[in-house]
C-alpha cells in the first residue's frame, strides 16, 4: 500500500489489488478452513482510503462502484476491532473509494481492511505495533496478512503465513470482471480434492516466476478451484467461454473468481475490449502491471 499523505491526525492510503497466479488447496483442516499454498502478487489496481481523526463518533462511507451495505463492510469491522482493541471510543472518519470489484478474486475487501488499519493507526499516533495490526486483520480474513506485506510472496496454511518472494516481475496483464462477483463459501463448497490424483509442484512453479519465459509463464499459471468456481455458477464457465473464442486457453481465473487475467508479453500489444463480450452483464476490463512497495 502506499500512503499518500500523512498530516496531523489524518492519513490518505492508496491500496492495491491481488492476483493468484498460483493456488494449489493442499487439504481440508479440522477447523473447517483448506490448507492452501498459492502466490500472491499485488498489481496497480488501486482503491483509496482516506482516514481521519474525529472529536466524536465513528463515521464510514464508500464512494466509487457498488462496496455493498456498510453495515457488513470489512473496513467498517475493522476500525470496530481497532478501536475496541486500544480502548477508545470509535472517534474516526473512514472513507474508502471503490475501484477494486468486490466478490472479483482481486482481494480488494482484505487490502482495503489492511489500509483501514494501517490508516486508523498512523491516523491515531500509532499506539499498536504492526504485528498487532497483523493479528487483527487475520480475525477477519485469511489473505489479509499479504496487504502488509504486497509485492509477491508465498501464502500457505490459510493463507494468512507470508513469505515474499522477490526477483519476480514487472509484468503486465489484462483483467477481465464479468460484472458480477463469485462467493468464496460457495466454490470451497463445491470444491472435491477426491478428484485431485496429484498435487502440483510449488517450488517449480516459483522457478518459472523468477526464470522462465513468458510463454512458459502463460503457460504455467494454476488456480485448483477454478473448476469449482464453474460448477458454482454455470454463468461464470460461460463468460470464461466467450474469452476463449477470442483468445483460447490464454486466461485464468484469480482466486476465487469472478475475475480472469491473462499475462500480457508485449507492451505494443492492445487488450481486449469490453465492448466485444457479450451478455446480460456489464463487463470491465483492467490493463494493470506489478507493484511492489518499491514503487512508491
Amino acid at each position: 500500500m502506499i500512503v499518500t499523505s500523512h498530516g496531523p491526525g489524518k492519513v490518505d492510503i492508496k491500496t492495491p489489488a491481488k492476483l493468484n497466479l498460483y493456488l494449489e488447496v493442499v487439504g481440508k483442516r479440522a477447523d473447517g478452513f483448506h490448507d492452501l499454498e498459492t502466490i500472491m502478487h499485488t498489481v496497480d489496481l488501486f482503491d483509496e482510503i482516506s482516514v481521519a481523526r474525529a472529536d466524536e463518533g465513528l463515521s464510514f462511507s464508500t464512494s466509487g462502484i457498488d462496496a455493498g451495505p456498510d453495515e457488513g463492510n470489512l473496513g467498517l469491522r475493522a476500525a470496530q476491532i481497532f478501536f475496541a482493541r486500544t480502548g477508545g471510543r470509535g472517534r474516526a472518519t473512514i472513507h474508502i473509494h471503490k475501484n477494486i470489484p468486490m466478490g472479483a478474486g482481486l482481494g480488494g475487501g482484505s487490502s482495503d481492511t489492511a489500509a483501514v488499519l494501517v490508516g486508523l493507526n498512523l491516523a491515531l499516533g500509532e499506539p499498536l505495533a504492526r504485528e498487532e495490526l497483523i493479528a487483527m486483520g487475520n480475525q477477519l480474513g485469511s489473505d489479509m496478512a499479504f496487504f502488509f506485506t504486497g509485492g509477491t510472496a508465498l501464502c500457505t496454511g490459510r493463507g494468512e503465513k507470508v513469505e515474499p518472494i522477490d526477483g519476480v516481475g514487472p509484468f503486465r496483464f489484462s483483467l477481465v470482471y464479468p460484472g458480477f462477483p463469485s462467493i468464496t463459501r460457495d466454490v470451497f463448497q463445491n470444491l472435491n480434492l477426491g478428484l485431485t490424483k496429484t498435487k502440483n509442484n510449488t517450488s517449480i512453479f516459483i522457478d518459472i516466476l523468477k526464470n522462465g519465459t513468458p510463454q512458459a509463464l502463460g503457460r504455467a499459471f494454476f488456480n485448483r478451484l477454478e473448476e469449482a468456481a464453474f460448477r458454482t455458477a454455470s454463468s461464470l464457465r460461460q463468460f470464461r467461454e466467450q474469452l476463449k473464442k477470442r483468445d483460447p486457453g490464454a486466461y485464468h481465473l484469480s482466486g476465487s473468481g469472478s475475475t480472469f487475467f491473462r499475462l500480457v508479453p508485449d507492451d505494443s500489444e492492445k487488450s481486449l475490449g469490453a465492448s466485444t463480450l457479450q451478455g446480460e452483464y456489464s463487463p470491465a476490463m483492467f490493463d494493470v502491471r506489478s507493484y511492489t512497495p518499491s514503487d512508491q
